[in-house]
């Protein structure tokens, strides 16, 4: 698909291409404003990452200093004002976009946000004026089960030791509402037990006792829905792989079940003491119910990289498409989700299936 796009755009340029190239930099007159962004999730503090805009040809911009650190920031919630946020450290694994490996700087809430609550972020800044953003905290909706198969099973053992490889085939129910319009995201992550250590009678070296597993490809191929927003031209030119966002507009009040698939998987553990906490390592599947704001903003994104009018706008054959947002400078998004956690538990996955098998 990918090559296609390509050949699409050495085309669109050949045809623009015909005279001599020179620099140009327009000038436009740009005034900074403040971004705001921040993933407020219902059952976690309220953070806000606050920046500035810059010309995008400024030479001595970095992500230091377009920080925005000496404004006042309010927050409220359901019309009732709440507290001013105060800048601050926001540690790994924070709300934050793109702040999971590393320490980032933002304003931080002592406010736990819950599903339904009306929350509006202020923001002045005597430099670069006013900004505001507003979204409300979607309600849940649970996954009810997992059906699932296990295919390509092998095993190996050695005392105490057992590794395991396969992979699994699932279908990830869940029952839309019919009374409101809801948006998706679906991820997966793991869970692995503490592992710890026990001596060996006549051996100098302790024994490790641990769970662990790697698997090395998440197929979203299989489920239709991560690419409703998609044409049959774009399918045909464009990247649509790795999207987990949708909406309800083709399930609205009906379950289904998300199709999802894991090759490659590989379990590994050595519980010499039948330890049961040794077999809590799971796949945990999640179904978060996304704003409008961070629905539209993901399909802002990908008609700009992969949509065809992007395609054509980076070119110059059609208008360009920006990116969307919810905040009153335009610049930046304020999104909230809350989630719902299914989780697989690996050593359940493989009593089932060696029970399942018969022995020769």
């Amino acid at each position: 698909m990918a090559i296609l796009k390509n050949i699409f755009l050495f085309i669109s340029l050949l045809l623009l291409t015909t005279g001599c190239f020179s620099d140009f930099e327009p000038d436009l007159k740009s005034v900074p404003v403040l971004c705001m962004n921040s993933n407020i999730s219902a059952g976690d503090t309220v953070v806000l990452q606050l920046t500035r805009t810059w010309r995008w040809s400024d030479p001595t911009v970095d992500e230091q200093n377009i920080i925005v650190d000496d404004a006042e920031v309010r927050l409220y919630v359901n019309d009732e004002f709440i507290e001013t946020l105060h800048f601050a450290e926001i540690p790994p694994m924070s709300a934050l976009p793109d702040s999971y490996d590393e320490p980032t700087h933002g304003y931080r809430s002592g406010y736990v946000a819950k599903e339904g609550d009306c929350i509006k972020l202020t923001a002045y800044s005597e430099k670069y004026g006013d900004a505001w953003a507003e979204v409300t905290v979607p309600e849940s909706i649970d996954i009810s089960h997992v059906d699932y198969d296990v295919v390509s099973f092998s095993s190996f053992s050695r005392g105490s030791y057992h590794r395991y490889n396969f992979g699994l085939n699932m279908l990830i129910w869940f029952t839309d509402r019919a009374s409101t319009t809801d948006y998706y995201e679906f991820s997966e992550s793991r869970s692995i037990p503490d592992r710890y250590y026990i001596p060996v009678p006549g051996q100098d070296n302790d024994e490790e006792c641990f769970a662990s597993f790697t698997y090395f490809h998440v197929d979203y191929d299989k489920e239709p829905l991560f690419t409703e927003h998609v044409s049959a031209l774009e399918s045909a030119i464009s990247d649509t792989w790795g999207y987990s966002i949708f909406s309800d507009r083709q399930i609205s009040g009906k379950s289904y079940p998300l199709h999802i698939a894991i090759r490659d998987l590989y379990y590994n553990i050595n519980n010499p003491e039948n330890n049961p906490e040794l077999e809590t390592a799971s796949i945990d599947l999640h179904l978060d119910v996304i704003s409008r704001s961070y629905y539209t903003h993901v399909m802002s994104v990908w008609a700009h990289n992969d949509g065809i009018n992007g395609v054509l706008g980076d070119v110059g054959l059609a208008d360009p498409v920006w990116d969307a947002s919810n905040v009153s400078t335009g610049a930046g998004v304020v999104t909230a989700r809350s989630r719902a956690t299914y989780r697989l538990y690996l050593q359940d996955i493989v009593n089932r299936k060696e029970k399942a098998t018969p022995h020769l």
